[in-house]
């Protein structure tokens, strides 16, 4: 039997390694002194965002701490226009190629270098839980968090755990809001896009997905991306470099592996919106 103590406690220990919110965390720490001491939770975390960075040439990048917070999508920010000065001042302080890991230290190879792992951490947590369920004997569950999905074995009712992709669609008009019915067992499902969280300034609208060469938020026609990995931190990962690399490089990408399934929400022309997805 798993209490809600229990639970806690894996959360709070959580949190003090990877959350930006707790002051004392290691993340926190890091970005405050340049380098720190990993645990086991940002060790794996840091691992793997390395890992995705490199397989998308960049597209997915925990140093872009600097640039989120200059646009104000950081902890307690306030959105702002930033100027180009200020933008290109931030760019130097993005790179992964600015992080060091050795052994278990996590090192800043140049001054100022932040990282923020939100864009896999919630996964990662997701899969935490799982396997916190797992070796105290639950062999069926769903897991869920802020969206993030992780299910193991099958539903006691319909088998396959079934899941709702939300639609990308505009909610002006008459949608139906699940576009898709996905039936999962032994995988993780997770989902992102910039309809959530964006600002409005003069005519454009700047949603909190960063592309970090450039040091703005992204600028395509991919509304949303949903992604089936085996783990929820890689789906989570993935579905935010599917919103940075675009269509055109990520169904390319996609038609190259055969670990991931995404389904990426676009629109085409004003008024038309599709969905690609490598499903078979």
């Amino acid at each position: 039997m798993v209490s809600q103590q229990q639970l806690d406690s894996l959360f709070r220990v959580i949190n003090l390694s990877l959350s930006l919110y707790e002051p004392h965390s290691l993340i926190n720490v890091f970005n405050r002194d340049g380098k720190v001491k990993m645990d086991v939770h940002l060790h794996k975390v840091v691992k793997t965002a390395l890992e995705v960075h490199a397989l998308s040439h960049g597209a997915f990048d925990i140093t872009s701490f600097s640039i989120s917070s200059l646009w104000g999508f950081g902890v307690g920010g306030q959105f702002m226009l930033p100027d180009k000065k200020a933008i290109r001042q931030v760019r130097r302080l993005t790179g992964s190629q600015w992080l060091e890991v050795k052994g278990d230290s996590l090192i800043a190879r140049r001054n100022g270098v932040k990282i923020d792992c939100n864009g896999i951490a919630q996964g990662y947590t997701v899969d935490e839980i799982t396997s916190f369920l797992e070796r105290n004997g639950i062999s069926d569950m769903m897991v869920e968090l802020g969206g993030e999905i992780r299910v193991k074995g099958f539903h006691p009712e319909t088998g396959h755990w079934k899941i709702g992709l939300e639609s990308a669609l505009p909610k002006a008009e008459k949608w139906y809001p699940v576009q898709e019915i996905v039936a999962l067992s032994n995988a993780a499902l997770t989902s992102s896009g910039g309809n959530r969280k964006n600002f409005v300034s003069g005519k454009k609208r700047y949603t909190h997905i960063i592309h970090p060469s450039r040091g703005k938020p992204v600028k395509n026609n991919v509304l949303s991306v949903s992604v089936q990995a085996p783990t929820a931190m890689l789906a989570d990962a993935w579905d935010n470099t599917f919103l940075v690399m675009g269509l055109r490089k990520s169904t390319k990408w996609l038609k190259q592996q055969q670990e991931l399934t995404a389904w990426i929400n676009y629109r085409k022309g004003d008024n038309e919106f599709r969905t690609f997805t490598n499903k078979k």
